[in-house]
Parts: structure tokens; C-alpha cells; sequence
């Protein structure tokens, strides 16, 4: 037991995890550092920070003018102007097949940072910016106390055969997620069901509740939770570890929605609040 004014190991370890998903976020390629989002239409698209281009940059280092993307189906090259100095892995480029396979370089000008993105039938520039407003305007994202309570033992329940469901993201696209059974868990004496999604060693867990109608973002918060082990069904579903997704921080950014069977009639006083800015 923690003597007054101390902190209980317990806690202490719930506030180390959140001061290290605050220094991530803060990181050169952290969701507060994401300050745009530019779909591609097929074909040629101009870039730089000038009025005019297809794809208009914020003011930076780069020049006006800085060069073409070209789009064909799912591959993206990107031709630099020659007045402007890009980079990748530290070397300066002029012609580069910036995305293709599902796979995108990371180049970098000045304060930006960017690659490609897709998103079903949508491929894009996403952009990061040491001078994000996102990331000046940051104060902190306030928390429920910590409380053992809501560190809640649950049950997984595995179906015969698993599924898929569509998660929707907020474009209104639908992504197929695979479900291999469901969470079953007590509180107040009441039982509530959860659906997980399978992330390889774990699940991961899109959860809807009524605080999200003015406490916490509306469109739910995240959690990952470790699969049973050993033959066990039990699983540990640590409510204090809920954490916003990154739309509550950048408007750039493709979050997935809670699915319906997720969004539950509890007030889960625990976890990441609404952010604060400045």
C-alpha cells in the first residue's frame, strides 16, 4: 500500500504508459505532427506551396513550385523540380517511384515529412509538419483517475468458425476485420459483450459508451488487450489503458468506427478524455 501523497506502483505504471503515448505523439511522424491529407486523382498532380498546384503544401522551405506527382492505378512517382531539395534516407532526390506494392518511401524537405497512403480505392500524400498546428495548439489529453476498478477480468468466448465484419472508417468506407469469438465481462452486476478484432498476438478492441457524448471523443476510444493464453479463456480488459484514436487529434487522419455490437449502455469512467489545446 502507497503511503498518502504517494503514487501505488499500480497507478504509476497506468501514468508511465500515458507519458509514453504523449512523448509518440509528439514524435516527427506523430499523429500530432499530421497536417495534411491530399487524395491523388489519376495522372499528373503539381505540388508545392504555391496557389495553383493540385497538391498546395503549407508554407515551408519548399519552393512554390516543387515538382509532380504521378499517379497510375496503385503506384505513385513523384518528380522533383529542380529548384527544390527533397530527400530520402538523407539523400537527395529527383525521380522516385514513391509508392508501389503497398509499400511507400518516406521523403522528407525543411519541417516536411510525407509519403503515400491508400485507402481501398483512394491513394494519397500524407504530410507531417514539425509546425503542425495540431501539435502547437497540444496541451495534454486529461484522464479519469485510475482506479483498479476498472481493470476488469473478462471471458473470451470462441465461435465455432470465424468471421469477418465490416468496420466502417470515417470516409464511409467498409474494411473486412476478422472476429473469432467474443468478450464477455461484469460490472455494477450487469454483463455487457464486446467484439474483438484480431491483431496478431492480441485484440484490439473499438469501444463506443455514453461518456462519448460530451467527455470523451465521440467517436469511441481504442484498446489493445492480450489473447488468452494456455487454453484459458480469461482476459484482462484494463479500461484505464482506453485511449483516443487519432481523429480526436488531426483531421488528417482514417479512423475506424466502433461496430454497433460495441457501443455499450455503461458510463466507462476511465481512460483518455477529450484533448486540451491551447
Amino acid at each position: 500500500m502507497a503511503c498518502q501523497g504517494e503514487v501505488d506502483p499500480y497507478t504509476q505504471e497506468i501514468n508511465e504508459w500515458h507519458e509514453n503515448r504523449i512523448e509518440t505523439l509528439k514524435q516527427p511522424m506523430g499523429w500530432l505532427k499530421l497536417d495534411g491529407l491530399y487524395w491523388l486523382e489519376e495522372g499528373e498532380s503539381t505540388f508545392g506551396t504555391a496557389r495553383g498546384n493540385d497538391v498546395m503544401f503549407p508554407e515551408s522551405g519548399l519552393p512554390g513550385n516543387a515538382g509532380v506527382f504521378i499517379r497510375e492505378n496503385d503506384e505513385v512517382r513523384m518528380i522533383v523540380d529542380e529548384n527544390a531539395r527533397i530527400t530520402h534516407e538523407g539523400e537527395e532526390i529527383s525521380d522516385v517511384m514513391l509508392y508501389e506494392d503497398g509499400e511507400s518511401k518516406t521523403v522528407k524537405s525543411g519541417d516536411l515529412t510525407w509519403m503515400i497512403i491508400q485507402r481501398d480505392e483512394l491513394v494519397g500524400v500524407r504530410l507531417y509538419n514539425e509546425r503542425a498546428e495540431a501539435y502547437q495548439r497540444f496541451r495534454n489529453i486529461p484522464r479519469y483517475r485510475v482506479s483498479e476498478d476498472w481493470k476488469i477480468e473478462g471471458r473470451f468466448e470462441p465461435f465455432d468458425q470465424p468471421f469477418t465484419i465490416n468496420i466502417q472508417n470515417i470516409l464511409g468506407q467498409l474494411n473486412e476485420e476478422e472476429i473469432s469469438g467474443m468478450i464477455y465481462f461484469e460490472k455494477d452486476g450487469e454483463e455487457f459483450s464486446l467484439l474483438p478484432i484480431d491483431s496478431g498476438e492480441r485484440f484490439f478492441l473499438i469501444i463506443a459508451d455514453q461518456t462519448n457524448r460530451g467527455e470523451t471523443y465521440a467517436g469511441g476510444r481504442f484498446i489493445y488487450i492480450d489473447k488468452p493464453q494456455d487454453g484459458n479463456n480469461t482476459v484482462t480488459i484494463d479500461l484505464n489503458m482506453l485511449y483516443n484514436p487519432p481523429c480526436a487529434l488531426s483531421p488528417y487522419s482514417t479512423c475506424p468506427m466502433p461496430p454497433e455490437e460495441n457501443n455499450l449502455a455503461l458510463r466507462i469512467e476511465a481512460g483518455e478524455k477529450l484533448p486540451r489545446t491551447r
